[in-house]
């Protein structure tokens, strides 16, 4: 089901021609798809245009037909008069079109997708140009779900080439799209990525580059571009706005300063390899720029920081064993002479890797493992395994009451015969923790045997004893003391109920 403010797109869509810019995340597809289904039983043809492969999936989820390279030119004839909607790359639905397989006034019209990459010279700005051309009265609804490439003139530029009047803006903070959001509000959790001293190292030594570009296009033109931020480098429009301000004077600049212009873009595309990639690759591309960049004379090239920029790129990946170049030859008195050796050819075995991990994909793999740990259940392995008392299951780490139980008293042993007057013993309590189970049974017999004695020393058992010489009780004299104790007290009991 989708939600207020998409259910409003989609009625605007049906009932109008236009573009509509949405925000990033708030479901562009879902609106798209649901168009889609809408013109599924048309009679005449619609087509849709300009579907990145990763969004074909989510939006062709009702298996539409879909018309590739491997399609012979007589079934894409009849697909086309069948009507309905036709996915179809722009490459072949041009050649159909020109060649008059599909004439444009049996076409109902188009939904083009990623609108902000059409232009009067692409393939899907031709394709609609010849569709106005035979068709004055067909719709064409166009998406695009990137606001920051319409800056400028570029809206203006892209409306032209679409063929659209009417345009339509949905960002995120659309009193609509608030509440649907706020409704359903997500838990966030930052993340905040710390670079590895080498690699920020190279974002400086990039920056110290780009900051003397901006001055050798300052000393060699007579515009002031000293107010532009190089904190603003990493953003992709940065060239742009270097290239805006030179504009007036464009066709007057030199070489030199054009190249420096686009040298720029190279190194703001340094910033963003950076953190995207890893160090292998980003060496890589390092070392495929240079080759190509010194044969353009390429200036930034030859600054202290570009090479730093190359040195350090390099420890990321490998660095050698050894850098010593020298060694000591012989030492008279205090005088020490050296003698420089050859450098041989390096070999493999020089130098050992690095392979400095990138830290974003570590923080990914930690929040993995969180997310893993959280979702499975986690499991305490016990000693007692069974269950509880009448057949309850027992948590882990709580404890199982056991029932009182009676225990000889003292001087009886567990083959002989207990006295009606034995006494019992407190409730023991089993713990199902591993470690403590031993330790828990000692404690608990210790326990037992002190409150025993206690128990004794009460009813005058160890005064009425006589002790051996050895200070030893006797098993047999205990025992007889006991049961003679026992018997005396009856005595006395019966003698009180005859006077009462």
């Amino acid at each position: 089901a989708m939600l207020a403010y998409q259910n409003e797109i989609l009625k605007d869509a049906l009932a109008h021609s236009g573009l509509w810019i949405l925000a990033k995340g708030i479901g562009v597809l879902q609106v798209v798809s649901e168009l889609i289904s809408r013109y599924e039983k048309e009679k005449q043809l619609v087509v849709v245009l300009n579907v990145s492969p990763q969004d074909l999936g989510p939006i062709a989820e009702r298996k539409y037909t879909s018309i590739q390279h491997d399609v012979s030119c007589k079934e894409r004839k009849a697909l086309y008069l069948r009507g309905g909607v036709v996915f179809i790359t722009s490459r072949i639905f041009i050649v159909d079109m020109l060649r008059k397989r599909i004439p444009p006034h049996l076409i109902a019209g188009f939904i083009v997708c990623n609108a902000h990459t059409v232009t009067p010279t692409s393939n899907p700005g031709f394709i609609l140009r010849v569709f106005r051309q035979g068709n004055k009265t067909g719709f064409i609804k166009a998406f695009s779900e990137n606001p920051s490439s319409f800056s400028g003139e570029k809206l203006s530029y892209t409306m032209k080439s679409l063929y659209i009047a009417n345009v339509y803006f949905w960002p995120r903070f659309e009193m609509r799209v608030c509440e649907s959001l706020n409704a359903r509000k997500p838990s966030i959790t930052h993340c905040y990525v710390k670079m590895t001293p080498t690699m920020a190292l190279i974002q400086k030594h990039v920056i110290h580059v780009i900051e003397a570009c901006i001055l050798e296009i300052q000393n060699m033109t007579s515009i002031d571009i000293s107010e532009l931020n190089v904190k603003e480098a990493p953003h992709k429009n940065y060239e742009k706005i270097i290239r805006s301000q030179l504009d007036p004077i464009w066709h007057k600049t030199s070489e030199k300063t054009k190249q420096i212009v686009s040298d720029i873009g190279v190194l703001r595309k340094l910033l963003f390899y950076l953190v995207q990639y890893d160090c292998v690759i980003f060496n890589e591309y390092l070392e495929t720029l240079r080759k190509k960049e010194l044969g353009e004379l390429a200036g930034w090239m030859y600054l202290d920081s570009a090479t730093l920029i190359f040195q350090l790129a390099r420890s990321r990946v490998y660095t050698k064993k050894s850098d010593s170049t020298y060694e000591q030859k012989k030492q008279v008195g205090n005088a020490r002479t050296y003698i420089q050796r050859p450098t041989p050819s390096p070999t493999p075995e020089d130098y050992g890797l690095v392979l400095e991990e990138n830290p974003k994909w570590k923080l990914l793999l930690e929040i993995l493992e969180e997310i893993q740990q959280t979702r499975v259940a986690p499991t305490t392995t016990v000693r007692v395994p069974s269950p509880g008392p009448n057949g309850r299951r027992v948590p882990a780490g709580s404890a199982i009451p056991v029932p009182r139980v009676p225990v000889p008293s003292a001087g009886v042993t567990g083959g002989e015969k207990k006295s009606e007057g034995s006494s019992m013993c407190n409730p023991i309590v089993l713990s199902l923790d591993e470690d403590d189970d031993d330790e828990g049974n000692n404690n608990d017999n210790q326990q037992e045997k002190e409150k025993e004695k206690e128990k004794a020393t009460e009813k005058g058992i160890e005064n009425s004893c006589e002790l051996d010489n050895s200070g030893e009780k006797s098993e047999s004299e205990s025992e007889i003391i006991h049961y003679t104790l026992q018997e005396e007290k009856e005595k006395e009991k019966e003698k009180e109920k005859e006077k009462e």
